[in-house]
């Protein structure tokens, strides 16, 4: 695992993917971020980010219906959770906001992705873009 950092509490889990990949889930004055790096399917990776305030997680693979072109979706099995792990994941962790990464933006339908999301989770959707700026802090 890397060095232990003197400023707040942080827990590491190594992530199943192509290349050696880290999870982590940072806390501090009593709320938790947890950015799980490119990931298949884990449960582990739910427990790490159960009930975090949040989620910033690997959404690289998408099947054609989430998709706004005609390519095909590369195949990243083995690599990235599915489209129905992803959304497995983010119910059992219950984050308060979920954050998307690792998404071609041009390609994806955030409507048709968000509308899925929220049939099962009820927190704050997002999708990461460069610059982006989270707080713990309630939105509004």
């Amino acid at each position: 695992p890397p060095p232990r950092s003197t400023l707040f509490p942080y827990t590491t889990l190594f992530r199943s993917h192509t290349i050696a990949t880290i999870a982590y889930r940072f806390e501090v004055d009593g709320h938790a971020i947890v950015i799980s790096g490119d990931t298949a399917y884990s449960q582990n990776l739910s427990t790490l980010a159960r009930n975090s305030d949040i989620l910033i997680i690997d959404s690289g693979h998408y099947d054609r219906r989430h998709l706004t072109s005609s390519k095909k979706p590369r195949k990243s099995r083995a690599a990235h959770a599915s489209f129905e792990e992803l959304l497995q994941m983010i119910g059992e962790a219950n984050a308060k906001h979920t954050v998307l990464t690792h998404l071609v933006t041009r390609t994806i339908n955030q409507e048709s992705i968000r509308k899925e999301i929220g049939k099962n989770y009820q927190g704050t959707l997002s999708f990461a873009i460069d610059g982006m700026q989270l707080s713990c802090e309630p939105m509004r």
